[in-house]
């Protein structure tokens, strides 16, 4: 299932995108994007609703 992220796990996705740009430059991978200037945590940040359960009142 695929849904929007919550507020509370914007830390987790740009973790997530340095754990993938960390294993790319470990192991010869080029996605592209460059560890500490793209994607930075201030990506999820603009792209995810602010607030707490941003799935309230939404129907899900």
């Amino acid at each position: 299932m695929i849904r929007q992220a919550t507020s509370a796990e914007v830390a987790a996705i740009a973790a997530t995108y340095e754990d993938l740009l960390t294993y790319e430059q470990e192991h010869g991978g080029d996605p592209h994007w460059e560890l500490g200037v793209y994607p930075t945590i201030a990506v999820p940040k603009r792209a995810v609703p602010a607030g707490g359960d941003d799935r309230a009142g939404r129907g899900w």
